[in-house]
């Protein structure tokens, strides 16, 4: 909700938490994961269906980040120019959905429309 509330800056530097719990029962705070889960499988998910994103999204984030310094006239390391220099390989959808298709049918779409044929004629 407010990720600047995880660092300690000038907005959060005054903030205290004071709670007090009377209970006879054991009590334990716990930080709720359920939303970081969700999302770390979603990602689980989407590396099943195509080996080696994890490591694409990886590269394409560093060459993003690179071509950012390189634009404001910071100096690259020679491992990180090397790096701007490798091409990537271009996938066309049209080619990952026929290797979907081979691998595992045509789950989740709809078969195709078949239209009906139509009289040559009527019959007397």
């Amino acid at each position: 909700m407010w990720p600047d509330c995880k660092t300690k800056n000038e907005q959060t530097e005054g903030i205290t938490w004071l709670m007090k719990w009377y209970t006879s029962e054991t009590l334990a705070l716990i930080k709720d994961t359920d939303k970081e889960d969700r999302e770390k499988a979603l990602k689980n998910s989407w590396e099943e269906q195509q080996l080696g994103r994890a490591e694409k999204a990886r590269d394409s984030r560093k060459r993003f980040q690179l071509t950012k310094k390189k634009a404001a006239g910071e100096d690259l390391t020679e491992e990180e120019t090397e790096f701007l220099k490798i091409k990537r390989e271009r996938v066309k959808k049209k080619d990952i959905e026929e290797t979907v298709a081979v691998k595992g049918g045509a789950k989740g779409k709809a078969p195709p429309k078949v239209e009906p044929k139509k009289a040559a004629g009527r019959a007397a």
